[in-house]
C-alpha cells in the first residue's frame, strides 16, 4: 500500500467492457455475504491493506454502526465481473443530523476511536480508471449526502482521482494534515543508517543496558489460546503509561478493546495480525500490536513499562526487533502510519508522504459552518498548547 508511488496507476491499460453495472449494497446481510468475494478482489488490487479487508470493515460495522449509519457500498461490475468496491456509508452527524458520506471504518465516537487508515476505493489494476469514473458518477448522482469527507488520503489513492474529477461541481476543501511514515526494509541494514544521530546514540546506550540485564526477548502469539493473554499484556502496558500521566488510554474503552479482540481472532489465524511481547528476565516491558500483509507490517498500537523506560528505551528497542523480524520474513516495509510532521516517527529514518483530508459540500451553509468549526478548533488547540495541555 505504501509503495504506490513506485508506479503511476494512471498509465495502466484500461479495458473497455461491453456492459458496466453499479450495485449499491444497503443491507447488512448482503454485506456479510461478500466476505470471500471482497477479500479475493482486495488481494488482486493495489489497495491490499488490512484496513480494507472485509474482516476489518465488517467488524467495525458490527461494533460501531447504529441507527445513524447507512451502508452505501458500491459494487462495480464490468461484463458481470466484480472489478471494484467503494466501501462507503452515510452517517447522520451532530444535533442537526447532517448526512456525511465517508468510508466505512471511521465515524465512531471519539472515546472508541479505532483509526482505520489508508481507506480507499478497491479496484483491479486494469479497471481502475473505469472504477474511479463509476464512483464519481454515483457521487454526483446520489443526492442523499450533504458533506463528503475523506481523511488521510495520499495523492495516488483512487479516491483522490474521484475527488479531482468531481470537485469542480461542489464547494471543495483539500487540507494537508498529517504525514505517513514508512521504514523501507528492502536494502538490508540501510534503515539503521537513516536513523537520526541522537536516536542511534540513545539506542546504543539502551542496548548495552539491556545486554547487562540479560537481554530483551520477543514472544509472539503461538496459538489461539494466547490471544487473550497477549492482548491483556498489551492493555496493561499501554494503560500503565497513560495512567501514570493521569490520562485516559484508548483501552479504557471497553468497546475498543472488544473490537480488537475480535480482530485478532479473525486475522491472527491468517497471519494478518499479532501482538508481540518483549521481556527482560521474564518481566514484560513492551508490547507491539501490528497488522500484516505479504509485503508490509503496520504498527498499530503499543505499550511499555514506565519503570526504567529511560534506561532501556523499551518501545524503541521493540520497534527495532520487530523491524528486523519482518525484514527476515521478507516484508518490504514497516509502516508506522500517520503522525504529525514533527512526530517521533521521523527519528526512524522513514520515507514520509503527505496526507490530505478531502471535503465536498453541497450547501453553502455547511461549507461555512465547517470553516467556522475548523477555525475555532485551531484557536482552541493553540490555547491548549499555550497553557501546556496536550489533548492527545
Amino acid at each position: 500500500m505504501n509503495n504506490m508511488t513506485d508506479f503511476d496507476h494512471r498509465n495502466l491499460t484500461t479495458k473497455v467492457p461491453a456492459r458496466v453495472r453499479v450495485a449499491v449494497v444497503r443491507d447488512v446481510g448482503v454485506f456479510m455475504s461478500l466476505r470471500h468475494t471482497w477479500n479475493a478482489l482486495l488481494q488482486r488490487s493495489r489497495q491490499k491493506t488490512v484496513f480494507l479487508t472485509w474482516d476489518w470493515l465488517f467488524t467495525w460495522w458490527e461494533f460501531f454502526s447504529d441507527a445513524d449509519h447507512a451502508l452505501n457500498i458500491l459494487l462495480i461490475y464490468a461484463d458481470d465481473e466484480l472489478v471494484g468496491i467503494a466501501p462507503l456509508q452515510i452517517q447522520k452527524c451532530g444535533f442537526r443530523k447532517v448526512k456525511i458520506l465517508r468510508f466505512i471504518g471511521i465515524g465512531e465516537p471519539i472515546a472508541d476511536q479505532v483509526v482505520s487508515e489508508y481507506l480507499d476505493v478497491i479496484a483491479l489494476p486494469e479497471w481502475e480508471a473505469l472504477v474511479s469514473e463509476q464512483v464519481a458518477e454515483w457521487l454526483c448522482s446520489n443526492g442523499d449526502w450533504v458533506h463528503f469527507e475523506c481523511d488521510d488520503v495520499k495523492q495516488d489513492f483512487l479516491i483522490w482521482d474521484v475527488y479531482q474529477s468531481v470537485s469542480k461541481n461542489y464547494m471543495a476543501e483539500v487540507i494537508p494534515k498529517r504525514r505517513a511514515f514508512t521504514v523501507p526494509l528492502a536494502k538490508g541494514d540501510e534503515y539503521r543508517e537513516r536513523l537520526s544521530a541522537s536516536r542511534r546514540k540513545r539506542l546504543a546506550r539502551s542496548q548495552r543496558a539491556l545486554t547487562a540485564a540479560g537481554g530483551m526477548q520477543q514472544h509472539s502469539i503461538n496459538d489461539a489460546s494466547d490471544i487473550d493473554r497477549s492482548l491483556q499484556a498489551l492493555v496493561d502496558l499501554h494503560q500503565q503509561r497513560w495512567h501514570s500521566k493521569d490520562k485516559r488510554g484508548v483501552f479504557d474503552s471497553e468497546r475498543f478493546t472488544r473490537f480488537h479482540r475480535r480482530i485478532l481472532e479473525l486475522l491472527w489465524p491468517k497471519g494478518q495480525a499479532g501482538v508481540e511481547i518483549f521481556s527482560v528476565n521474564d518481566e514484560q516491558i513492551a508490547a507491539l500490536y501490528c497488522l500484516y500483509t505479504d509485503d508490509t507490517a503496520y504498527y498499530y498500537q503499543s505499550g511499555f513499562a514506565t519503570n526504567n523506560a529511560n534506561k532501556f528505551m523499551p518501545l524503541a528497542n521493540a520497534h527495532m526487533m520487530e523491524i528486523e523480524r519482518n525484514q527476515n520474513a521478507g516484508r518490504q516495509y514497516y509502516d508506522l502510519m500517520r503522525g504529525a510532521s514533527d512526530s517521533y516517527k521521523s527519528d526512524y529514518g522513514c520515507d514520509e508522504v503527505q496526507l490530505y483530508t478531502l471535503h465536498l459540500f453541497r450547501r453553502t451553509f455547511e461549507h461555512r459552518y465547517y470553516l467556522y468549526r475548523a477555525a475555532l478548533g485551531e484557536r482552541v488547540s493553540a490555547l491548549l498548547n499555550k497553557v501546556g495541555v496536550n489533548r492527545h
